[in-house]
């Protein structure tokens, strides 16, 4: 097989690509639905409220939901995630035509450069640059909105887009009597690097911010780690994305056919990972607003626990260091007009 190698037949590959991503999926538009339905339902709270200062918002809260960073950003990897389902769709119900024609399915497959394959290579790169797009940002919010902190993963997104954009230009001029493996392509392919960089990177630094806050509620609030914890931290720092890029990057340079598998399963993994935070953040929030003093109410249950922020940990400090100190002083008060009371009857 010139194209990809002759480790793996192409038909059982893209079979199984079409079995993964139905699945994927579906499991995405599931989580898509919950979380958009979720959002609106904060945002609209929000636009809504009285400490909402800008009346525009406030009369028209659907118009605050729809520019919210992160809906738009669900919005478009909705849509392409659709369009990359639809693609392979249609690729494989091209295949099945031609098979009933009794032609070489291998060769449909194996043409590389033909438009839906090129097309479908384009919808991944944009669904797997919306994925890194949503991490950095997810990233500056934990990180109170350091601009320096996110300097790096947008650096990388630059290189992403360099690199997709002269690998698809090398896709469509690409021969199929050739080696992918060993071709000018795949050391373009290497480009997905950059996606393993921004993933390691905003995991990395997510993962220790929300494990710095846990380990402080929990010295200050009293209790110990759970794996709901960990759970939590593997979830919010989108460690299933950047394990599924890790492989990717080891199976490709290994110059298996498996490879592709993972790279057409990709933006599937990228969006599930994305909804399951909407997810995460969903479930506190609607735990905070419904059962704010319940602790073993039915949602807590669920053990999504609202990890609090820096700052309001350090409130929570202060405020109860400023408690003890006030409590400490009209104790002492009261002991010393006792005793000089005391010492005035004696005199």
């Amino acid at each position: 097989m010139p194209g990809v190698g002759p480790s793996l037949s192409l038909w059982k590959a893209n079979f199984a690509v079409i079995v993964l991503n139905t699945a994927l999926y579906g499991v995405f538009m599931s989580l898509f639905v919950f979380c958009i339905v979720t959002m609106y339902l904060r945002t609209t709270a929000e636009a809504r409220s009285p400490s909402n200062r800008s009346p525009f918002t406030r009369n028209h809260p659907v118009v605050y939901f729809l520019f919210h960073p992160l809906v738009a950003g669900y919005f478009v990897m909705c849509i392409t995630l659709t369009a990359h389902f639809s693609v392979l769709v249609t690729r494989f119900v091209n295949a099945m035509a031609l098979m009933s024609q009794q032609l070489s399915i291998s060769e449909f497959y194996n043409n590389l450069a033909d438009f839906t394959n090129v097309l479908d290579y384009v919808i991944v790169a944009m669904t797997l640059v919306v994925g890194d797009v949503l991490m950095t940002y997810r990233l500056w919010l934990v990180w109170e909105r350091n601009i320096y902190i996110i300097i790096l993963p947008m650096t990388s997104t630059v290189g992403i887009l360099a690199s997709c954009a002269y690998s698809t230009y090398l896709l469509a001029q690409f021969n199929g009597e050739l080696d992918i493996f060993s071709s000018d392509l795949s050391r373009w392919f290497c480009g997905w690097a950059f996606v393993l960089t921004t993933n390691v990177y905003c995991t990395a630094l997510i993962s220790w911010r929300i494990f710095r806050t846990s380990r402080t509620s929990v010295q200050i609030m009293g209790g110990g780690y759970t794996l709901s914890h960990v759970a939590v931290t593997m979830i919010e720092s989108s460690a299933l994305f950047t394990t599924w890029t890790l492989a990717f990057v080891i199976v490709f340079h290994a110059k298996q056919v498996s490879a592709f598998i993972l790279l057409l399963c990709w933006p599937g993994i990228s969006g599930i990972s994305c909804m399951l935070i909407g997810v995460c953040s969903g479930m506190r929030h609607y735990r905070s607003t419904y059962y704010p003093n319940n602790t073993e109410s039915t949602i807590s249950k669920i053990q999504f626990p609202d990890i609090p922020s820096t700052d309001s940990l350090s409130f929570r400090r202060a405020r109860h260091s400023d408690a003890s100190s006030a409590e400490g002083g009209i104790e002492t008060g009261s002991t010393t007009t006792c005793r000089n009371s005391r010492h005035g009857q004696a005199l």
